[in-house]
């Protein structure tokens, strides 16, 4: 008689109040897994294995998961943060700058352009708001495409 194979079921998933919880905040903010993962640079699948609760967040994932939420809503980072009894990281205050400045670069970069203040302002916006998507710092995309690469060209 042929011995008998086991079959293997996988464990089974039982969602948390913390799963449930960054699951509606996910939603809250209305991102894919496949966003929320870009924007803290983890695979989709990670943050979907979260909500299913087949695996809780490393420690230093919290923070970036804190953090990226604080950015956007306050609120719902306190909310989160409660649920899972973490602390909200400290939040690093942006540095701000005078309307009028930003009003002189954009007319200069209009000038420069030869095109209409509007259109380079909505140039900036989407670039800003695609660089956010992408998890990324909108500074830091600028300073990335003004680098020199050794053949001259500039890198992007």
């Amino acid at each position: 008689m042929a011995p008998r194979t086991r079959i293997r079921h996988p464990a089974a998933r039982r969602p948390s109040e913390v799963s449930r919880a960054l699951e509606a905040a996910r939603l809250t903010t209305r991102l894919s897994c496949a966003g929320l993962g870009r924007a803290l640079q983890l695979h989709p699948r990670t943050v979907s294995r979260w909500e299913q609760g087949a695996s809780r967040p490393k420690e230093r994932q919290w923070t970036r998961i804190l953090s990226f939420y604080a950015a956007r809503d306050p609120d719902l980072a306190r909310k989160l943060a409660d649920v899972a009894a973490r602390p909200l990281p400290v939040p690093v205050v942006a540095p701000t700058i005078p309307r009028d400045v930003a009003i002189r670069v954009v007319a200069r970069a209009a000038d420069a352009l030869d095109v209409a203040p509007k259109r380079v302002r909505e140039v900036l916006r989407a670039a800003a708001h695609a660089a956010t998507e992408e998890g990324a710092r909108f500074e830091l995309v600028v300073q990335a495409m003004s680098e020199d690469g050794d053949d001259g060209r500039v890198r992007v």
